[in-house]
């Protein structure tokens, strides 16, 4: 529901997404060939145009990422037998976005849908429907750095905007929460109502969002440590529902 991930992301597009490719007058010098001479209008066009390629994928990749957080929002939603609402929300009160509210209101150990019929599943689903995008975030870069633990020393623009928006977007809501700035439908500010203890759960998604950061920039870490600490992190998260009474 945070759009500060995707600004955030965007704005590490230099660094995490574009790859400068080995001129050819230097790849032919190595193999022993003799350079060929470059038009001057290609050698002004190529490199812009290879910048703006990749810009233009690694968005391709962000806005991939926040359609998938909002979708496990609805599928959650759906999953547990609620119809999801859509809430107009306004970040820092400037940037305008929507949020994907269940509309579940709890009172002691009943919770009650919108229109009055009760929620059976109670806290504890109200709980995994929160939780759903930035979980499904978390599942999404597992797969990634997975298949793909030396991510940044190939171009995959793509890829790397998935990862950029899903550890950024954590991070801001981690943030955005502790400085009070959090829109009223946030996913962290939704987990504290129904219970969830605000310092662990703050403290394990930016755990988790700073050691996937950390796995992209160095993958070969002593013993595989910071993949093994990240996947149980978000095993933790996933165990946090069993931390909250019905």
């Amino acid at each position: 529901m945070l759009t500060t991930g995707v600004f955030a992301a965007t704005g590490f597009l230099a660094i995490l997404a574009t790859a400068e490719p080995t001129p050819p007058s230097l790849a032919q010098a190595s193999s022993g060939q003799r350079p060929a001479l470059a038009q001057p209008d290609a050698l002004e066009s190529a490199p812009s145009n290879s910048v703006w390629t990749a810009a233009a994928i690694f968005t391709a990749g962000a806005a991939t990422a926040l359609i998938t957080h909002e979708t496990c929002h609805v599928i959650a939603n759906l999953a547990l037998g609620n119809i999801p609402h859509l809430e107009p929300v306004r970040f820092l009160g400037v940037i305008p976005f929507f949020a994907v509210s269940p509309q579940i209101s709890c009172f002691g150990n009943q919770c009650f849908k919108q229109n009055g019929q009760p929620f059976d599943v109670g806290r504890q689903g109200l709980f995994l429907i929160y939780s759903a995008g930035l979980q499904c975030q978390q599942v999404a870069d597992e797969i990634i750095l997975t298949n793909e633990p030396r991510l940044r020393e190939r171009a995959a623009p793509y890829l790397t905007g998935m990862l950029a928006f899903n550890t950024l977007t954590s991070i801001g809501y981690v943030f955005a929460n502790w400085l009070g700035i959090e829109p009223p439908y946030g996913d962290l500010r939704g987990l504290y109502a129904i219970g969830a203890p605000r310092t662990l759960t703050n403290v394990l998604f930016l755990a988790v969002a700073m050691m996937d950061i950390a796995r992209y920039f160095f993958p070969q870490t002593p013993f595989d440590l910071l993949p093994y600490a990240s996947r149980a992190s978000k095993i933790a998260v996933a165990g946090m529902v069993f931390t909250i009474s019905n």
